[in-house]
């Protein structure tokens, strides 16, 4: 094999994993085809109890939490309130800049939450 041919074969190889990695990739954000792809994994009956919440949303449900941090460029996971607002039927949802695994310290027990961060 000339080493034309396997700088080639190497090339080819390079750009098919990268094409792999991009479509296994956990969270991606489309802004031209505003489309978005978040594989998030609960944690029940936690929370990551952080001061820097990007934003507090009132929401329907868990999904409807997730579409919103999908929307937000710097959210990487979030709260999810357990139990509707006490006026309303809407959940209490916190967008968070980070995940549990940046800040392991800050990520606990909670009867009020649940918390989704991104797969890994």
């Amino acid at each position: 094999m000339s080493l034309m041919t396997a700088a080639a074969w190497i090339t080819l190889c390079f750009i098919t994993c990268i094409h792999i990695a991009k479509h296994n990739a956990q969270l991606q954000r489309s802004e031209q085809k505003n489309l978005h792809f978040g594989n998030f994994k609960e944690f029940l009956n936690h929370m990551l109890d952080i001061s820097q919440v990007l934003s507090f949303v009132n929401v329907n449900d868990y999904a409807d939490c997730g579409f919103q941090c999908l929307s937000n460029e710097a959210c990487l996971s979030f709260n999810y309130a357990i139990l509707p607002n006490s006026s309303s039927t809407l959940h209490f949802c916190q967008l968070l800049a980070t995940d549990k695994y940046n800040y392991s310290t800050a990520f606990v027990q909670s009867d009020h939450f649940h918390h989704y961060t991104v797969a890994v």
